[in-house]
Order: structure tokens, then C-alpha cells, then sequence
């Protein structure tokens, strides 16, 4: 057996032309091969160890298989940093099976990189930021947890406020980090009045005292849980870190895995140009 495997050992073995080997490879829809001869091309090449040369299918396909992944990471949000990276993390776990690999930019990124990439999804960016992004990007765009409100973009986000609807107690207060994304951050605090509303650097145990409690966040929970005494409190957790909250504290999950799950879903039909399902997705 070759140490390097070739298009020409998997054909030979397979008993079909190059060509016939190259278009199953590269899941080429123009091309009808039955399933019988897909499978067993397969099979074979994955027996004798055939590894595609990323910049020959590149060539081929015109896609290179990178999806990139544009974030900000802010010194004053802890909780949506860990959740952001633990999004991240599922995402790339489900999209490696498709063949995908993520490159992880900066949010102010420059079109000499966009063009490195076959799509780009976008995290919790300013209105500002993903303006910018969008006037140098010609790939397909999916926003997470950014409400753009744009038909061009499709935008899949959390529906906190259903959680928090859910959270136990009569009128209780919200702590909860700024959003860099004031669109969605105003989503999620729709219903609350300035006085219900409080940033981690407004808490104390004097604000409060006797109230119930809602908290975004795991991370955040843990900060503030010295200034606690006694009252309810429900956090929406969205992390591992949801698991070390202690048992006095009501545990929601913000169910990140299937925003995972649905943006996953969401980019590889538009990278199949097929763009049939809503535009405004809630999970």
C-alpha cells in the first residue's frame, strides 16, 4: 500500500475513472453516481487511509472550507464571554463533521481575511462593528444573539425574555451585563423598568436586600452571590460553570447547544444557496 494515498490507488481499488473518485470526494451534486458506487468509493478510500489535499479540493470545489467565526470578547462581561466561547466550542464541534474548519477573528477584521472564508457567523458584535464587517463581506452572514434586522442577514438569538418570564417571584430584578449589541440587549430587557434593571458595578447588599433576584449568568452569579442573603434568586445559565451554582439557587438553562445545533443548520444551507428557513430565529 502507498504511503501517500492518490485519487489514482482509490479509483484503481474502486474500480472507476479518477474523475469518478474526484467528484465523490468533493460531493459534487452535478454529477449522478449511484449509491452503490458512492459507498463503495468510500469505503475504500477510507481503508486505505486517503487524506484529501485541502488546497487540491479547494481547487476543485472553489470552497475552502473555513467558516469564520467574528467575536468581541469585553473586559465587563464575564458571563457572555463564557458563553460565547462555549458556543463557539459546539459550533466547531458540529461543523468539523461537514468538513468545515473555523478561524477565529478579530472584530475588526479586514476584507484581505474575509476573503479567506467560504461564510462568516458573527457574535454579539456592535450595530457599528457588524455595519463594517457587512460592507467588506460578499459571503453568506449569520448573526448570533444580534439583532441587525436586516432581511439580507438571517439573525439567531436566545429568547432570554422567555426564560426570565419563567424565573419564580413577583417583580424581581434583573443584573444583567451590557450587551454589545444594544438591539438585542433591549430584547432582553424589554419589560423592565430602569429601576428593575442593575449592571454587576450597581449591586450591592443594600440594593438588594428583600428582593427577588434574576441573574444572566452563571459567571455573574458567582460574583454576586456574596451580596445575597437569603432572598429567591434564578439564574439563566448558559455554561458549564451552571453546574457549580449552589443548591439555594434556582438554575434555568439557556439551551446553547441548540443554538449550536439550529446556526449549524442555518449555514450549510447557505452554503447550499438555500435560503428557505426564517429569517428571525429564536432558540
Amino acid at each position: 500500500m502507498p504511503q501517500n494515498v492518490t485519487l489514482k490507488d482509490v479509483a484503481r481499488e474502486a474500480h472507476v475513472s479518477v474523475a469518478t473518485v474526484s467528484y465523490i470526494i468533493n460531493n459534487r451534486p452535478d454529477q449522478k453516481i449511484s449509491d452503490a458506487t458512492r459507498k463503495k468509493v468510500l469505503q475504500i478510500a477510507n481503508l486505505l487511509g486517503y487524506t484529501p489535499n485541502p488546497v487540491a479540493k479547494s481547487l476543485a470545489t472553489g470552497k475552502k472550507n473555513l467558516v469564520g467565526i467574528v467575536y468581541r470578547l469585553r473586559e465587563n462581561t464575564p458571563s457572555r464571554n463564557m458563553e460565547i466561547l462555549h458556543f463557539i466550542d459546539l459550533l466547531a464541534q458540529r461543523l468539523n463533521p461537514h468538513g468545515y474548519e473555523c478561524l477565529l477573528l478579530p472584530a475588526d477584521v479586514t476584507d484581505i481575511t474575509l476573503h479567506r472564508v467560504d461564510s462568516v457567523i458573527v457574535v454579539g458584535l456592535s450595530q457599528e462593528e457588524f455595519s463594517s464587517l457587512a460592507d467588506n463581506c460578499f459571503v453568506p452572514i449569520l448573526t448570533v444573539d444580534m439583532l441587525v434586522n436586516d432581511p439580507l442577514f438571517s439573525q439567531i438569538y436566545s429568547d432570554l425574555p422567555s426564560l426570565i418570564a419563567r424565573a419564580s417571584g413577583s417583580a424581581p430584578l434583573l443584573i444583567t451585563e451590557p450587551y454589545g449589541n444594544r438591539n438585542y440587549g433591549g430584547f432582553v430587557t424589554e419589560g423592565f423598568s430602569a429601576a428593575g434593571l442593575l449592571s454587576p458595578s450597581e449591586c450591592s447588599a443594600e440594593a438588594l436586600r428583600g428582593r427577588d433576584v434574576v441573574i444572566l449568568g452563571a459567571p455573574l452569579a458567582l460574583i454576586v452571590r456574596p451580596l445575597l442573603s437569603g432572598q429567591r434568586v434564578t439564574v439563566i445559565a448558559s455554561d458549564p460553570m451552571g453546574k457549580q451554582l449552589p443548591p439555594e439557587m434556582t438554575v434555568l438553562w439557556s439551551d446553547v447547544a441548540k443554538k449550536a445545533d439550529v446556526t449549524t443548520r442555518y449555514l450549510l444551507d447557505a452554503m447550499e444557496k438555500k435560503f428557505d428557513a426564517a429569517h428571525d430565529c429564536k432558540v
